[in-house]
């Protein structure tokens, strides 16, 4: 993700390097989202922000040059940085009281995505301020260099 001017994720949903889940609306000159609300503006559980249990698993694209030490073929812009939130097993669980951590199923080398969704129904305002409000529970890993 990237930083904002105090140094925490910088809260957005039109990137997938902001903490928040991209739209159909807030993206709209791409098809790349992470959630879809339905016809009354709900999100539901069982999609959301993207997330990956190690940094070797993020994509190359979001892993800045200067991390190539911790992502192997590296490649993403300096504006981003690589954060952490919590420590223990990458499994189902609460993430605060309104969000839920859902991984994939595993591949050949473990679980390597999921996501940070709704714990339940709720309006997709809620959601991002959800998100947002997990500010704070990131750890700084790497500062891209800007």
């Amino acid at each position: 993700m990237r930083h904002d001017s105090e140094g925490k994720p910088e809260i957005g949903d039109r990137v997938a390097t902001q903490l928040g889940a991209r739209t159909p609306q807030s993206t709209a000159t791409s098809n790349m989202y992470d959630i879809v609300p339905d016809g009354y503006g709900n999100v539901n559980p069982g999609s959301g922000m993207s997330v990956s249990p190690e940094t070797r698993f993020l994509p190359v694209h979001h892993v800045p040059l200067s991390a190539r030490h911790l992502r192997e073929g590296a490649r993403g812009k300096e504006v981003n940085s690589i954060w952490q939130m919590g420590e223990g097993p990458f499994e189902a669980s609460p993430v605060g009281p309104r969000l839920k951590l859902v991984p994939d199923p595993p591949c050949t080398g473990g679980v390597e995505h999921g996501e940070i969704g709704p714990a339940k129904t709720m309006k997709l305002d809620q959601y991002q301020s959800a998100l947002a409000d997990t500010q704070a529970d990131w750890l700084l890993v790497h500062k891209g260099q800007m």
